[in-house]
């Protein structure tokens, strides 16, 4: 089990997991390895076949909890999690993802330097892109009608706010994150951004038909606002332009 000290602010880190088992040790070492020690790791995997439990099971020591069983999506991890934490601070790490090394001491110095704010993220790497997308300080001009470069698994929740504003909304398959900040901002909830990269993304390979249901989501989110109709159909088309370009590729 994690040691824990009274004087340090406890940090949770979440982890949904399904079918994860090629990727999730990588994951968990990651957090193993944070140089901030005060660190509570929950695993909530989705009832995997694949022998993901053989792995957290692995590393029992260092997880604090976790849990393997079917679940309705990835919100409903997500909130299973959050339910569950006792940390002040809380991030969500996804199973094929992990964290730079000293994350959570940047984040936390971050939350503690800045009056606790509700919300700290930084900047995302990319490694199949061999990238880095940077957060966005001036996000709020987006927001409200399309997904600023928040970079949602760069953020950390403090944990009261989650009770002030609410959780991830489980009727949405794949943009629940925007719903959820987007929610969190127009309630008034602060933010911080910390310029610094915090966490690694694999793309995990989504299909175009699941980037259509998430500008689907974000358009009912919106009330079908033209702006964010306008972006979704851009960012479609750009698709669609990457594919036939591949696919031409492929032929000659």
């Amino acid at each position: 089990m994690v040691e824990m000290k009274r004087s340090e602010p406890l940090v949770t880190i979440v982890t949904p997991s399904f079918n994860s088992a090629s990727t999730i040790e990588h994951t968990i070492d990651s957090i193993c390895k944070q140089t901030y020690k005060h660190v509570e790791h929950i695993v909530i995997d989705g009832g995997s076949t694949d022998g993901t439990q053989s792995v957290i099971e692995r590393h029992g020591d260092s997880i604090a909890q976790w849990v393997s069983e079917p679940d309705s999506g990835i919100a409903h991890a997500f909130n299973k999690g959050i339910a569950r934490a006792c940390g002040e601070l809380i991030g969500i790490v996804n199973a094929d993802d992990w964290l730079e090394s000293d994350a959570v001491e940047a984040v936390l110095g971050c939350y503690l330097a800045n009056d606790r704010p509700d919300v700290v993220y930084g900047d995302l790497h990319l490694p199949e892109l061999d990238r880095v997308q940077k957060g966005d300080p001036n996000f709020s001009r987006l927001i409200r009608y399309y997904m600023p470069t928040l970079n949602h698994p760069t953020c950390f929740v403090a944990k009261h706010a989650y009770f002030k504003y609410g959780v991830f909304d489980e009727r949405l398959r794949i943009a629940m994150d925007f719903e959820l900040l987007r929610r969190f901002y127009l309630k008034g909830a602060t933010f911080k951004y910390l310029n610094r990269t915090i966490s690694n993304m694999t793309l995990g390979g989504a299909s175009n038909k699941q980037l259509l249901q998430r500008y689907q989501e974000m358009l009912s989110i919106t009330g079908y606002h033209p702006i964010t109709a306008v972006r979704s159909f851009r960012n479609l088309l750009g698709i669609f332009y990457r594919d036939v370009f591949r696919f031409r590729k492929c032929r000659s």
